[in-house]
Parts: C-alpha cells; structure tokens; sequence
C-alpha cells in the first residue's frame, strides 16, 4: 500500500496528538496505519479483516506486501474527523494536492483502517493512467486530460476494484491492459474532429434501432473493453463517420461482456 501512495505524489505523515475522545483515536489510528513498517501489527491490529480481504485478498499477501515496503512515512495531514457509534471517516491529506476520504471502525476497543473512499480510489486509478505520459506516440496534454475524464467517470464498482489491486500490488495483466486500452481509446477520439460525437454517433448506430440506449455505466464499460485500434475504424480516411463489420463485432462482443442485453449478438 505504501509504494501506491507513494507513487500519487509524495510521502505519507501524520499529525499527532493525544487524548481521550473518539476522534482523538480514530486520527491516531489513521496515524499508525499509515505510518506503519512492521507487517503483522498492519495486517493484523491497525488493519480490519475486511480491509485486508478487499485490498490484499490474504492475510499473508498483506504481510508480504508490507514487508517488502521500503517507502517513508511521514507528514500526513488529517481534518474532517467524524465518528458515528462503532464507525468514522477521516479527510487525509499529503504531497499538497494529494487528498481523500479514509474509513475506520472499532472492533473490540481499537479503531482500525476499515476502507479507502471513493475519492481517494479514484485519485489512484488517476495516478496509474498518467504513467500513460512517457508514450511517445501520446500527447501528453491528452493523456492528462484523458486520465481525469476515465478516473472520474468509471463505474464506482470497477475503480474499487482496480484500485485494490494497485494497493494490493496484485493487478493482473489483463486489467492493466483493459485500462491501458481505455485510456487509449479516449485519446484516439480525442484527437478526431468531433470526437465525442462521433462515438455518440456510433453507440446510436451500431446497434439495432429498437434496442434500449446504454446507460452511462454500460457506455463507459463497452469503451473500456474494445481495442484502441478500433476507434479508427470509426473514422474514414475523408474524416467522415462510417461503421464498418469489424467496429460493429467488436462493440456488440464488448457489449455482451457488459451484460447489455439489447446489444445483438455477434455473427460468428
């Protein structure tokens, strides 16, 4: 967990202090999970199950994972503290721009590191697509541009779980392809002229005119999964919309993997 913060943009710390309340404790147990070096207290007392169980998958992944750590921790800035009974949300904040929401729950009488939020997910999912910048063949200004549109418009489902698995240190090659292809996608049709309609125009045309439209969800999904190369199927070599056999497969297969149910099947 330590090298995916770490790679956000700068080095985690904490803000101290003592006493007796609940929010007292609760930013003291961000503190030392943040802070932490040694695996086992980590994985095993500043950490709850289910914590580890989304972000590692094991108990024995968590402590290899810590193990192998060797990034600082210092200078983590909290505010926001909340409790609610046996639960609490903690803003954190490092490397000045870097920022998002943490969870705690008590089991017993400690609090613990219970989830990352939304925000913070979102933000690696983010810092994972800017590496994309050292493509030579990719405009940096767009790959920036496009990083910001993919991290905040993917499915909340499915950037938990990419997410976790850059935590984790366990992201399988097919899911950091999958996201590579996204990203890629987004910035082929950025570089059309009227790129946002032509992928509209497409999703309009490709399938059958009695299907329901996709939702959002089932749209961003559906990008996702079609190889990059596709988008240049979309376009003629006049700059002109067309829909060609190979486009049309490719999106309908990726639309039955989405479970878009109106999508029609791909002809063998």
């Amino acid at each position: 967990m330590l090298l995916a913060l770490a790679a956000l943009g700068g080095v985690l710390v904490a803000c101290g202090g003592g006493g007796a309340t609940d929010e007292d404790e609760v930013a003291r147990a961000v503190k030392r999970a943040f802070s932490a070096q040694d695996a086992s207290i980590y994985c095993g007392q500043l950490t709850t199950r289910r914590f580890v169980q989304r972000v590692y998958e094991s108990g024995d992944r968590c402590r290899a994972v810590i193990a192998a750590s060797d990034q600082p921790v210092d200078d983590i800035q909290l505010s926001r503290i909340r409790v609610d009974g046996r639960a609490g949300t903690a803003h954190v904040r490092w490397a000045d721009d870097v920022r998002g929401t943490v969870e705690v729950r008590k089991e017993g009488d400690r609090w613990r590191l219970d989830a990352f939020g939304e925000d913070l997910l979102r933000l690696v999912v983010k810092s994972y697509l800017l590496g994309f910048t050292k493509v030579e063949s990719f405009d940096e200004e767009l790959v920036r541009t496009c990083a910001t549109r993919v991290s905040t418009e993917l499915p909340e489902t499915r950037v938990t779980q990419f997410a976790h698995a850059v935590f984790g240190e366990r992201l399988r090659p097919d899911d950091a392809k999958q996201f590579g292809a996204l990203l890629s996608m987004c910035v082929v049709i950025a570089q059309e002229p009227n790129g946002e309609a032509v992928m509209g125009r497409f999703f309009k045309e490709a399938m059958r005119h009695d299907n329901p439209p996709l939702s959002d969800e089932e749209r961003r999904c559906v990008i996702g999964r079609v190889d990059p190369s596709i988008a240049a199927e979309l376009m003629s070599p006049g700059g002109e919309f067309r829909l060609t056999a190979k486009a049309r497969r490719a999106f309908a297969v990726a639309a039955d993997a989405c479970g878009y149910t109106g999508s029609p099947r791909p002809t063998p």
